[in-house]
Protein backbone atom coordinates (compact mmCIF):
# COMPACT_ATOMS: atom_id res chain seq x y z
CA UNK A 1 0.00 0.00 0.00
CA UNK A 2 1.41 3.56 -0.48
CA UNK A 3 0.76 6.49 1.80
CA UNK A 4 -1.07 9.72 0.65
CA UNK A 5 2.21 11.16 -0.16
CA UNK A 6 3.68 8.22 -2.21
CA UNK A 7 1.03 8.02 -4.18
CA UNK A 8 1.15 11.99 -5.12
CA UNK A 9 4.70 11.52 -6.11
CA UNK A 10 4.56 8.10 -8.29
CA UNK A 11 1.25 8.98 -10.33
CA UNK A 12 2.30 12.71 -10.13
CA UNK A 13 5.54 12.37 -11.76
CA UNK A 14 4.57 9.33 -14.33
CA UNK A 15 1.16 12.13 -15.12
CA UNK A 16 4.02 14.76 -16.12
CA UNK A 17 5.92 12.77 -18.12
CA UNK A 18 2.59 11.37 -20.11
CA UNK A 19 1.97 15.24 -20.90
CA UNK A 20 5.38 16.08 -21.98
CA UNK A 21 5.63 13.34 -24.31
CA UNK A 22 2.41 14.32 -25.86
CA UNK A 23 3.64 17.91 -26.01
CA UNK A 24 6.29 17.54 -28.12
CA UNK A 25 4.57 14.62 -30.24
CA UNK A 26 2.22 18.39 -31.15
CA UNK A 27 5.44 20.37 -31.62
CA UNK A 28 6.16 17.54 -34.10
CA UNK A 29 3.27 17.29 -36.06
CA UNK A 30 3.12 20.84 -36.03
CA UNK A 31 6.64 21.74 -37.76
CA UNK A 32 5.94 18.78 -40.49
CA UNK A 33 2.60 20.93 -41.56
CA UNK A 34 4.08 24.58 -40.89
CA UNK A 35 8.00 24.89 -39.93
CA UNK A 36 7.19 28.84 -39.44
CA UNK A 37 4.26 28.22 -37.05
CA UNK A 38 6.15 25.76 -34.98
CA UNK A 39 8.97 28.16 -34.69
CA UNK A 40 6.25 30.30 -33.58
CA UNK A 41 6.18 28.11 -30.31
CA UNK A 42 9.31 29.93 -29.14
CA UNK A 43 10.90 26.48 -28.62
CA UNK A 44 12.78 25.81 -31.69
CA UNK A 45 14.58 28.77 -32.07
CA UNK A 46 17.57 27.71 -33.97
CA UNK A 47 15.84 26.70 -37.19
CA UNK A 48 17.07 29.95 -38.23
CA UNK A 49 16.76 28.41 -42.03
CA UNK A 50 13.48 28.60 -42.80
CA UNK A 51 11.96 32.04 -43.96
CA UNK A 52 8.93 33.31 -42.42
CA UNK A 53 7.00 34.78 -45.01
CA UNK A 54 3.83 34.28 -43.59
CA UNK A 55 3.78 37.58 -42.36
CA UNK A 56 4.37 39.17 -45.38
CA UNK A 57 1.54 37.82 -46.61
CA UNK A 58 -1.05 39.06 -43.84
CA UNK A 59 -3.08 42.32 -45.30
CA UNK A 60 -5.92 44.41 -43.92
CA UNK A 61 -8.68 44.87 -46.06
CA UNK A 62 -11.93 47.20 -46.41
CA UNK A 63 -15.28 46.76 -48.18
CA UNK A 64 -16.75 49.57 -50.35
CA UNK A 65 -18.93 50.03 -52.61
CA UNK A 66 -17.86 51.12 -56.28
CA UNK A 67 -20.44 53.29 -57.85
CA UNK A 68 -19.05 51.28 -60.99
CA UNK A 69 -17.83 47.75 -62.15
CA UNK A 70 -15.06 46.43 -60.52
CA UNK A 71 -12.95 43.35 -61.32
CA UNK A 72 -10.77 41.08 -59.31
CA UNK A 73 -6.86 42.23 -58.83
CA UNK A 74 -7.45 45.27 -60.19
CA UNK A 75 -6.23 48.11 -58.47
CA UNK A 76 -8.48 51.19 -57.34
CA UNK A 77 -7.88 54.36 -55.93
CA UNK A 78 -9.93 55.88 -52.97
CA UNK A 79 -9.08 58.38 -50.42
CA UNK A 80 -5.45 58.50 -50.65
CA UNK A 81 -5.21 55.26 -50.95
CA UNK A 82 -4.30 52.54 -53.00
CA UNK A 83 -6.59 49.39 -53.46
CA UNK A 84 -6.23 46.17 -55.13
CA UNK A 85 -9.72 44.82 -55.51
CA UNK A 86 -10.30 40.58 -53.91
CA UNK A 87 -13.67 39.91 -56.10
CA UNK A 88 -15.47 40.88 -59.03
CA UNK A 89 -18.37 43.04 -58.47
CA UNK A 90 -21.42 44.98 -60.33
CA UNK A 91 -21.41 48.62 -60.19
CA UNK A 92 -23.25 49.27 -56.63
CA UNK A 93 -22.23 45.98 -55.27
CA UNK A 94 -20.10 45.70 -52.17
CA UNK A 95 -16.83 44.39 -52.73
CA UNK A 96 -14.11 43.73 -50.64
CA UNK A 97 -9.94 45.30 -51.08
CA UNK A 98 -6.67 44.82 -50.10
CA UNK A 99 -5.48 48.67 -48.30
CA UNK A 100 -2.37 47.60 -46.48
CA UNK A 101 0.38 44.82 -46.81
CA UNK A 102 2.16 42.96 -49.31
CA UNK A 103 0.83 42.27 -52.81
CA UNK A 104 2.50 41.41 -56.63
CA UNK A 105 1.69 43.27 -59.66
CA UNK A 106 2.99 44.73 -62.53
CA UNK A 107 5.31 47.26 -62.77
CA UNK A 108 8.07 49.37 -65.60
CA UNK A 109 9.82 46.34 -66.86
CA UNK A 110 13.02 48.39 -67.48
CA UNK A 111 13.20 48.91 -63.48
CA UNK A 112 15.37 47.45 -61.06
CA UNK A 113 13.95 47.96 -58.03
CA UNK A 114 15.80 47.59 -54.13
CA UNK A 115 14.20 47.00 -51.16
CA UNK A 116 12.81 49.82 -49.14
CA UNK A 117 12.38 51.66 -52.29
CA UNK A 118 9.34 54.07 -52.53
CA UNK A 119 6.98 53.04 -54.88
CA UNK A 120 4.08 55.00 -56.89
CA UNK A 121 1.20 53.57 -58.81
CA UNK A 122 0.95 55.07 -62.62
CA UNK A 123 -2.50 55.05 -63.52
CA UNK A 124 -2.01 56.40 -66.59
CA UNK A 125 -0.05 53.43 -67.52
CA UNK A 126 -1.44 50.85 -64.64
CA UNK A 127 1.72 49.98 -63.32
CA UNK A 128 3.78 50.02 -60.65
CA UNK A 129 7.05 52.55 -60.46
CA UNK A 130 9.55 54.05 -58.78
CA UNK A 131 9.90 57.23 -60.64
CA UNK A 132 7.89 59.91 -58.74
CA UNK A 133 6.66 62.30 -61.56
CA UNK A 134 3.12 64.33 -62.19
CA UNK A 135 0.23 62.01 -61.62
CA UNK A 136 2.39 59.27 -59.91
CA UNK A 137 0.61 58.61 -56.22
CA UNK A 138 2.81 57.34 -53.65
CA UNK A 139 1.68 53.71 -52.79
CA UNK A 140 4.46 52.11 -50.40
CA UNK A 141 7.49 50.28 -50.83
CA UNK A 142 9.20 47.99 -52.49
CA UNK A 143 9.22 44.72 -49.91
CA UNK A 144 12.73 43.04 -52.01
CA UNK A 145 14.81 43.66 -54.84
CA UNK A 146 13.48 43.26 -58.47
CA UNK A 147 15.88 42.87 -61.46
CA UNK A 148 15.48 44.47 -64.60
CA UNK A 149 13.91 43.26 -66.74
CA UNK A 150 11.13 41.94 -64.25
CA UNK A 151 7.27 42.84 -65.22
CA UNK A 152 5.73 42.10 -61.60
CA UNK A 153 7.23 43.42 -57.63
CA UNK A 154 6.57 42.90 -54.48
CA UNK A 155 4.89 45.97 -53.11
CA UNK A 156 4.08 46.37 -49.27
CA UNK A 157 1.25 48.62 -49.62
CA UNK A 158 1.31 51.78 -46.64
CA UNK A 159 -1.22 54.27 -46.82
CA UNK A 160 0.10 55.29 -43.78
CA UNK A 161 2.96 56.79 -46.06
CA UNK A 162 0.49 59.36 -47.39
CA UNK A 163 -1.14 60.22 -44.17
CA UNK A 164 1.73 61.07 -42.39
CA UNK A 165 2.51 64.75 -44.08
CA UNK A 166 -0.84 67.15 -43.37
CA UNK A 167 -0.34 69.62 -45.80
CA UNK A 168 -3.01 70.13 -48.06
CA UNK A 169 -0.91 70.63 -51.12
CA UNK A 170 1.89 69.04 -52.29
CA UNK A 171 4.70 69.89 -54.62
CA UNK A 172 4.26 68.10 -58.50
CA UNK A 173 6.86 70.37 -60.25
CA UNK A 174 10.08 72.66 -59.55
CA UNK A 175 12.89 74.23 -61.33
CA UNK A 176 13.94 76.97 -63.61
CA UNK A 177 13.12 78.05 -67.21
CA UNK A 178 15.49 77.73 -69.74
CA UNK A 179 17.83 81.42 -70.28
CA UNK A 180 16.17 83.14 -73.12
CA UNK A 181 16.00 86.89 -74.85
CA UNK A 182 12.61 88.10 -73.29
CA UNK A 183 10.93 90.84 -75.82
CA UNK A 184 7.66 90.03 -74.97
CA UNK A 185 7.32 89.73 -71.45
CA UNK A 186 5.98 86.23 -71.29
CA UNK A 187 8.46 82.96 -70.24
CA UNK A 188 5.96 80.04 -71.21
CA UNK A 189 6.85 76.37 -69.54
CA UNK A 190 5.97 72.72 -70.82
CA UNK A 191 5.34 71.13 -67.65
CA UNK A 192 3.83 67.63 -68.57
CA UNK A 193 1.17 66.69 -66.62
CA UNK A 194 0.37 70.16 -64.82
CA UNK A 195 -3.24 71.00 -64.64
CA UNK A 196 -5.19 74.30 -64.83
CA UNK A 197 -6.51 73.62 -61.16
CA UNK A 198 -2.63 73.18 -59.41
CA UNK A 199 -1.80 76.43 -57.65
CA UNK A 200 1.78 78.51 -59.28
CA UNK A 201 4.47 80.44 -57.94
CA UNK A 202 6.91 82.12 -59.89
CA UNK A 203 9.67 84.77 -59.23
CA UNK A 204 12.27 86.22 -61.77
CA UNK A 205 15.75 84.66 -61.09
CA UNK A 206 17.48 86.61 -64.20
CA UNK A 207 17.06 89.27 -66.09
CA UNK A 208 19.05 92.26 -68.10
CA UNK A 209 16.05 95.00 -66.93
CA UNK A 210 14.42 95.54 -64.06
CA UNK A 211 11.28 93.23 -64.15
CA UNK A 212 9.08 91.87 -61.69
CA UNK A 213 6.22 88.47 -62.08
CA UNK A 214 2.73 89.77 -63.19
CA UNK A 215 1.03 86.54 -62.93
CA UNK A 216 1.60 82.96 -63.15
CA UNK A 217 -1.25 81.25 -64.89
CA UNK A 218 -1.37 77.21 -65.79
CA UNK A 219 -2.83 75.49 -68.31
CA UNK A 220 -2.73 71.79 -69.14
CA UNK A 221 0.98 70.83 -69.33
CA UNK A 222 2.06 74.53 -69.43
CA UNK A 223 2.79 77.26 -67.07
CA UNK A 224 2.74 80.90 -68.71
CA UNK A 225 4.25 83.35 -66.83
CA UNK A 226 3.84 87.25 -67.76
CA UNK A 227 6.57 90.00 -66.85
CA UNK A 228 6.20 93.47 -65.96
CA UNK A 229 8.17 94.44 -69.13
CA UNK A 230 10.75 92.94 -71.44
CA UNK A 231 13.51 90.38 -69.39
CA UNK A 232 15.70 90.99 -72.25
CA UNK A 233 19.10 88.15 -72.61
CA UNK A 234 19.18 86.00 -69.69
CA UNK A 235 15.75 86.11 -68.41
CA UNK A 236 14.69 82.97 -66.54
CA UNK A 237 12.21 82.79 -63.82
CA UNK A 238 12.12 80.17 -60.74
CA UNK A 239 8.52 78.15 -60.49
CA UNK A 240 6.86 75.62 -57.93
CA UNK A 241 3.47 74.02 -58.94
CA UNK A 242 1.39 72.65 -56.29
CA UNK A 243 -1.63 70.69 -56.15
CA UNK A 244 -4.02 69.67 -53.82
CA UNK A 245 -3.73 66.51 -51.49
CA UNK A 246 -5.53 63.42 -52.08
Amino acid sequence: MFTQKEFYKKFGLGGLAIMACLFLVVVAMVFMVNPAAACGIGFLPFIGAVKVRDDLHRVRTIKYTHNALTSKDTIYYLNGMILLAQNSAAANVENVYVCTGLIEYAKVEAQAWTGGQKIYWDAGNSLFTNVRAIGHTLAGYASEARANPTTTGFIVLAPEMRAASNASHSVIAAGTSAAENDADATITITLTGVAATDVAVASVRASTAAVYVVKAVLTADTLTVTLSGNGGVGTQVDYIVTRAAI
